[in-house]
């Protein structure tokens, strides 16, 4: 991993892990590093945020080109994402994102990064059938 792509997964890895810890979860570390691999995969490692989204979560905001794997293939559709303010409230409105789906509930408990990535994969947050993939090997690059 280049250094300008270390120096924007710890930037993101710090503001998610201080609101994850505002918020009291029980493993804001693994939160952490899962939302940092997610953010250097959704933005191109910083390159590509479009309204300070670094998370790729789709909301009422502006509509934005995408690719996603439907029926077996990928297709370009474009789709609302939420807008931020800045990075900060980014990682606010992902931890916050995580918090009041269900489906995260077993993201949110997972003790560790690869429980944590498992379990974001079973959850549906993306439709790449190698997200999971895409995210350890992400995670691993930091770690190595």
């Amino acid at each position: 991993m280049n250094k300008e792509n270390k120096i924007f997964y710890n930037m993101i890895l710090q503001e998610i892990f201080e609101v994850a810890t505002d918020k009291e979860l029980k493993f804001p570390d693994v939160i952490a590093q899962l939302g940092a691999a997610q953010s250097c995969l959704e933005t191109g490692y910083g390159q590509h945020h479009p309204d300070n989204n670094y998370f790729g979560i789709k909301g009422k905001g502006n509509i934005n080109e995408t690719k996603e794997f439907i029926n077996g293939k990928w297709v370009t559709i474009s789709a609302a994402f939420q807008g931020y303010i800045n990075m900060n409230d980014s990682a606010l409105g992902y931890v916050e994102f995580l918090i009041k789906n269900p489906r995260y509930h077993n993201v949110l408990n997972a003790a560790n990064i690869d429980a944590a990535i498992t379990a974001i994969g079973q959850s549906g947050y993306a439709t790449d059938p190698h997200y999971t993939t895409k995210l350890h090997q992400i995670h691993n690059s930091i770690t190595v």
